[in-house]
């Protein structure tokens, strides 16, 4: 294994120099049983040290990449923090300051009360101090503000609200924006790009917009989507349909198009109380008289079908002479004759009346000026 204080001891950054940065793993044990015990695998410890061996000659040849690798590989067999710190020495001759710093963090997490905790602190500062020297910044605007932004990097995924200012790590770098409460399906932003050290990304995200223009006099607070807006001002608004109240009035349903101007004048804009006598609604109120004529007209069919049925009964109780036959018969055929049009009434009556309720309870549909 290697020993962290003979790295410590050999590499740039603050701290000075000795003769040597590579020992064997007999020295492991002085360094690590003071944090953790390893796993008393005699096996895995010397597929660990072939491993070791490996990433000692890659980082002899300076190819600190592969080295980092195998030292993991070593790490996961026989998981001493040593390797950890091998890991990340490699990783800072590469210059990889974010992974350097997050291997000596997990070196210090690992054994805390080790002798070499103080070198390689020093080490993790010297580091933290580079990562942050070449950390990026992106700069998010959108068309409208208040858009929920996610920003994925290297530093991991980060969010805020539109306009926003995060740091992060070189690398690919994504960015995706959204509204918050509109319509299911309206459209997102994304927008992605390679950010190189200490490189900063102003980006400007817009969304399809129109305006919408309110003049006249509404009498009251008029809102959009349940938030107030002014009157007589140009509205910004995301591309799609709105709804328009204010006190007393209908809600009107109002469509903005990307890039046009809506404007609705108040004054034509209907009140909830008198909206006047429409062709729908004559409509419906005369089939509210039509259905009522045909069930006033189905109720005496029917008590009159009653009566007959009562006055059959009592014709089928007496004498069976041929003129009790002949009236029998005859009440049969109007009782027949009176169900069916008292089946027929009811029927137009149900039907005259779900034709009224629908014209006179949907509202009239209304088009923006």
């Amino acid at each position: 294994m290697v020993h962290w204080r003979s790295h410590l001891n050999s590499f740039a950054l603050p701290i000075p120099a000795l003769k040597h940065w590579l020992v064997t793993l007999g020295c492991v044990a002085a360094v690590s049983a003071a944090a953790i015990t390893p796993p008393n695998d005699s096996g895995a410890k010397t597929n660990a040290r072939a491993r070791f061996d490996e990433g000692r000659a890659l980082f002899r040849s300076e190819r600190f990449e592969p080295a980092a690798e195998v030292f993991k590989e070593a790490y996961a067999l026989f998981p001493d923090p040593a390797y950890l710190f091998n890991i990340a020495l490699c990783y800072e001759r590469r210059g990889r300051w974010r992974l350097a710093v997050e291997y000596y963090d997990s070196f210090l997490a690992s054994a805390p009360d080790s002798s070499a905790a103080p070198d390689v602190e020093e080490r993790r500062k010297a580091a933290r101090t580079a990562r942050d020297a070449e950390r990026g910044f992106v700069n998010v605007v959108t068309r409208p503000v208040g858009a929920l932004v996610t920003i994925t990097s290297s530093s991991g995924e980060r969010r805020c609200t539109s306009p926003c200012r995060e740091r992060v790590d070189p690398g690919a770098v994504t960015v995706v924006t959204e509204l918050p409460g509109v319509a299911p399906g309206a459209p997102t932003r994304t927008a992605a790009r390679p950010l190189g050290p200490a490189e900063q990304w102003d980006l400007l995200l817009e969304f399809p917009m129109g305006q919408l223009i309110l003049e006249g006099d509404a009498d009251g607070d008029v809102r959009l989507g349940g938030e107030l807006v002014r009157v007589g001002e140009p509205i910004e608004l995301l591309a799609g349909h709105h709804t328009l109240t204010a006190p007393g009035r209908d809600a009107r349903d109002v469509h903005v198009e990307e890039g046009r101007t809506v404007t609705i004048e108040l004054a034509s804009w209907p009140r909830a109380t008198d909206r006047g006598t429409s062709a729908q609604d004559i409509a419906g109120w005369s089939l509210v008289g039509a259905g009522s004529g045909a069930l006033v007209a189905g109720i005496v069919l029917a008590v009159l079908s009653s009566s007959d049925y009562d006055e059959a009964e009592a014709v089928a109780a007496g004498p069976a002479t041929r003129a009790a036959q002949d009236a029998l018969s005859g009440l049969k055929d109007d009782i027949a004759s009176k169900n069916l049009g008292a089946d027929v009434s009811f029927g137009l009556a149900g039907a005259s009346f779900t034709s009224a309720l629908i014209l006179l309870l949907l509202p009239e549909s209304e088009s923006a000026q």
